[in-house]
């Protein structure tokens, strides 16, 4: 099947999901060569669901770890760096799941129901008053950080730095938002390379460093959140473990 359009081209998604490409894909050829672009060398794009379901079931053959979920081709190295529990095969992603999957029941989550339709309402309450707004800035931003920040314990003092982070991590190549020289510094500083860290963004160092300052808070002074329940959990053994050090080694947690 000739190449009909680039599905890494973010310019394709600009109207929304375009449905009648992937609709002759999954006729045509579901299991689909991507020839290479500029982002990454070629790959498999497989568009039907059994057949997405089938593939997620055999790890041996299908492998997370072997080439990262992300298309951007990734020195070996950087995998071993980067590697997070999405890029983990079984039984070291078992082991993970076997911690943290507890605490994300269909239960767990309906639990948070309430407080997630809290920050909505209490978002829209303060935007909708004003008469005139930036939806993206004011509601779409905020909305999944707050909501994650309640759930996980984070204080609301925190929110704007979580915030600055998390847009710093993501838009690496905006050169209205493009890290400093000062930031990448920082990370040379403490004898890392900015390719081994996630989006090899700086910001995802300073993710690392706050996310280690809650855990280790929360060890020494637990509270009734998820961050407490995660440092606490335990499975034959095994706790997650927090930290940059941490972080660059092929699995995250320990005994």
């Amino acid at each position: 099947m000739e190449q009909f359009c680039d599905l890494t081209d973010p310019d394709l998604y600009l109207l929304g999901v375009p449905h009648d490409a992937f609709a002759r894909l999954r006729s045509e050829e579901p299991v689909y060569w991507h020839p290479d672009t500029e982002v990454c060398s070629g790959f498999w794009a497989v568009t039907k669901h059994a057949d997405v379901v089938d593939v997620s079931k055999r790890h041996a053959e299908f492998s997370n770890a072997a080439g990262f979920v992300l298309l951007e081709d990734l020195e070996s190295d950087a995998m071993a760096a980067r590697r997070s529990m999405i890029e983990t095969d079984p039984p070291d992603h078992t082991r993970l799941r076997r911690l943290v999957s507890p605490l994300f029941t269909p239960k767990a989550v309906r639990g948070w129901e309430d407080h997630a339709r809290g920050v909505a309402k209490n978002l829209l309450d303060s935007t909708l008053s004003r008469g005139e707004f930036d939806w993206a800035t004011e509601v779409c931003e905020q909305l999944p950080i707050q909501v994650i920040a309640g759930i996980m314990g984070i204080e609301s003092a925190d929110i704007d730095e979580i915030s600055e982070i998390a847009n710093q991590l993501v838009t690496i190549d905006d050169p209205d938002f493009a890290p400093s020289e000062a930031a990448y510094a920082r990370v040379q500083a403490r004898g890392l390379e900015p390719r081994l860290l996630p989006f090899r963004s700086p910001a995802a160092l300073d993710l690392f460093d706050y996310g280690r300052r809650l855990g280790e808070a929360r060890r020494s002074r637990p509270k009734d959140d998820l961050l407490t329940r995660l440092v606490q959990a335990e499975w034959g053994g095994d706790r997650l473990r927090f930290g940059v050090r941490q972080f660059f080694s092929t699995t995250n947690f320990c005994r």
